[in-house]
């Protein structure tokens, strides 16, 4: 099995994850997921929320300042934060 690493940026100590703001529509999760991918970015963790109208889709990428980027190129709406993750090994 392959690991992947979660990259901080200099002087960071906290993990970042990102909440961004999706129709809740069919294939949306997927176009956020394709358009990480394709930059080489990978979801290490995610959850979602659905509402009626919404979709709440927190996720950590490897690479967070890729991320914000590719989200932002993408016009996607998200927010940012930093969090504390635990990483259990089973």
């Amino acid at each position: 099995m392959t690991r992947l690493s979660i990259s901080r940026s200099p002087g960071t100590a906290s993990v970042r994850q990102f909440a961004i703001y999706a129709e809740n529509k069919v294939g949306r999760l997927n176009d956020v997921i394709s358009s990480l991918r394709g930059h080489g970015v990978h979801i290490m963790a995610l959850t979602t929320l659905e509402t009626t109208d919404v979709t709440i889709v927190r996720m950590i990428p490897n690479y967070p300042d890729s991320a914000r980027k590719i989200l932002e190129q993408e016009s996607f709406s998200f927010i940012e934060c930093p969090i504390v993750a635990v990483e259990l090994n089973t």
